[in-house]
């Protein structure tokens, strides 16, 4: 539900640094001891709105945009392990935005008019061969990145 910054409800908020930000951290918590032992890749999720501050989504925008921040201090304190953390900026992903589409007629027909590429993301297509090209040896020297996996939306002015 989105809510103004004004009265946006503190539990609404917790709940979303908790099931946000507070499990990435955790997460990256529990494979740190093992990692450490013999470098690993780690992938984090990241939004677009976060960066382009979408009205009414204060709580989901910050914990996404502290969770691209999280990553990148984990990757400037875990280099040294040979752990790279790197984040997956998606766009949009049509299979889980379903629900959203069908309550919004219309919306999805605006959301892609503003997308240089004109479509949606795609799970298999579009963010899957990101997350293996990151957990790939192919990326050995990337760390600490933001990866926009969006057909060009962060351009969006």
């Amino acid at each position: 539900m989105a809510h103004n910054l004004e009265e946006f409800p503190d539990d609404e908020w917790d709940f979303t640094f908790l099931t946000g930000v507070k499990a990435t951290l955790w997460g990256m918590q529990a494979v740190f001891p093992y990692m450490k032992q013999s470098g690993g890749k780690i992938i984090n999720f990241g939004s677009g709105n976060g960066i382009g501050a979408m009205k009414g989504t204060a709580a989901y925008n910050a914990t996404k945009e502290a969770i691209r921040s999280l990553s990148r201090t984990a990757a400037a304190e875990w280099g040294r392990y040979n752990i790279m953390v790197n984040v997956i900026i998606p766009t949009m992903i049509t299979d889980s935005a379903h629900h959203f589409f069908e309550s919004r007629p219309g919306i999805q027909d605006k959301l892609t008019a503003v997308i240089p590429l004109r479509r949606m993301g795609d799970v298999d297509r579009d963010i899957g061969p990101a997350a293996v090209f990151l957990a790939s040896s192919d990326s050995d020297y990337i760390t600490g990145q933001a990866l926009h996996v969006d057909g060009g939306q962060i351009l969006r002015p």
